[in-house]
């Protein structure tokens, strides 16, 4: 009679550490499978789009259906559109944004049937227009017409098992009350993240604390023990590019910048008209020449922003991977510190030239141009504007004379965009007559780390005639 096999000590101990090693890579793989390219090779729980500020006007927006339909591509279960769809408050203009809406996913669905529900809001602009066909003589009736759904101030939607929140604009502080009286029943303790959409930034979150632009404390007030939130906004049309458009604190916010064009700051050369004061000397930059969205994928362990130009289907950057393990890396403290600056080539030299030309309010200017090798992104930062700074040699001590700041031409673009020179335009008058001039150029990353100068050549500025 056969006897029974009875493994030995050493077949044990093999069979436990192949066991355990088995199941310590299929735990690893659950929680982080990539392929070859990075990307999590996981189902995500959940995917929707964010995009914000399209402010569609008279003609329809096909850039609007453009980026629906890129979400459709993405899979998207959901998209939020964190306010100002109208530019000009004209239910007209809403009924255009609805058009796209359904040209893209008809009756809520994608191609493939599944539902994808809009998680839409009114910003500032959408009130803007007190006519006959504005949107705000009967905002249900205009929602409804749009969106073929009820309008409510602040709303929620469940999608996937998974809660929005929504406000819209002038509700923001009504957000506090309605997760008070209904926080329990949408499950906003459970481990695990909800999402709210409103116009205005949290305050005291993105970008700096001067900007205007905030929901005075409205999001703070709701969220501030939810650290399991996450608050989408727009309303600043800050770039995505920008590493100050995602912050987390007690919750987690995040920027969706403009669909229809990025904000440049007056306080640069090329950036905004400004209104009083010298006139710039540098055109604007071509603020539309982007078409920025978000893509969020939702896992278990944490979600993934991706940041995407519909308009070359080409992203601004890596993922931002959000942890759900309660850490915060997008806290500004620990990457203000972390900050590497972009620096310039080692062999980079500056070139000036002279002549005439107009200033951006079409003034007749004599100018000098600085022209210079682009700064180079480092390990953790692209070039967000450059400082010019402008010396004179006084009793043996150089002493500035002038500091202008201009954005990189690139600032608000993909990676693929970055130039391989700049330039900045400074009038002539503007400098002290019959000096030595030396220029230097500073470039800096978003939080205002700056990498090593430039120095030009002296130059000097010709005396003024005699009358």
């Amino acid at each position: 009679m056969a006897k029974d096999y009875e493994p030995s000590a050493m077949n044990h101990c093999y069979l436990r550490n192949f066991l355990l090693a088995t199941f310590a890579f299929a735990h690893v793989f659950s929680l982080n499978a990539q392929g070859a390219d990075g990307k999590d090779m996981r189902k995500e729980n959940l995917v929707f789009g964010v995009v914000s500020d399209v402010h569609v006007r008279g003609a329809y927006p096909k850039y609007l259906e453009d980026a629906f339909a890129f979400f459709r591509d993405k899979g998207v279960d959901a998209v939020a559109l964190c306010g100002d769809i109208a530019n000009s408050g004209s239910s007209n203009e809403l009924l255009r944004a609805g058009a796209a809406w359904d040209a893209v996913f008809p009756g809520d669905k994608a191609p493939d049937g599944r539902p994808v529900e809009k998680i839409f809001i009114f910003g500032n602009h959408d009130y803007y227009n007190y006519g006959s066909s504005a949107i705000g003589k009967d905002r249900p009736g205009a929602w409804r017409a749009a969106f073929h759904e009820e309008w409510a101030p602040v709303y929620s939607k469940t999608v996937k098992g998974y809660t929005f929140i929504a406000a819209h604009w002038g509700h923001e502080k009504e957000t506090a009350a309605f997760v008070r009286e209904n926080g329990e029943k949408l499950h906003l303790r459970d481990n695990r993240p909800f999402f709210h959409v409103q116009h205005p930034y949290p305050a005291n979150t993105l970008y700096h604390p001067t900007r205007w632009g905030s929901d005075v404390g409205a999001a703070a007030a709701a969220y501030g023990s939810y650290s399991n939130a996450v608050v989408f906004s727009g309303h600043t049309h800050e770039p995505i590019t920008d590493e100050r458009a995602i912050w987390q604190g007690s919750f987690t916010a995040i920027g969706a910048a403009s669909l229809y064009y990025i904000a440049a700051s007056s306080a640069c050369e090329n950036g905004s008209e400004r209104k009083t004061g010298p006139a710039q000397q540098m055109r604007k930059l071509d603020v539309t020449n982007a078409k920025p969205c978000l893509v969020m994928r939702v896992y278990d362990d944490k979600l993934v922003c991706e940041r995407w130009d519909v308009s070359r289907n080409e992203k601004f950057g890596p993922d931002r991977v959000i942890p759900l393990d309660g850490s915060r890396p997008y806290a500004f403290e620990p990457r203000i510190a972390a900050a590497i600056p972009p620096e310039f080539p080692d062999d980079a030299t500056v070139s000036l030239s002279t002549a005439m030309g107009k200033d951006r309010r079409g003034n007749a200017s004599e100018q000098v141009t600085l022209t210079f090798p682009a700064a180079k992104p480092s390990a953790t930062s692209r070039v967000h504007q450059y400082e010019v700074r402008a010396f004179v040699n006084r009793n043996g001590k150089e002493t500035a004379v002038l500091t202008n700041t201009f954005f990189s031409q690139a600032f608000f673009l993909p990676p693929s965009q970055d130039p391989v020179t700049d330039n900045c335009v400074i009038a002539v008058s503007a400098l002290p007559t019959n000096a030595v001039i030396r220029f230097s150029i500073s470039p800096a990353e978003c939080f205002g780390k700056k990498g090593k100068a430039i120095v030009s050549e002296p130059w000097r500025r010709p005396a003024q005639p005699a009358e």
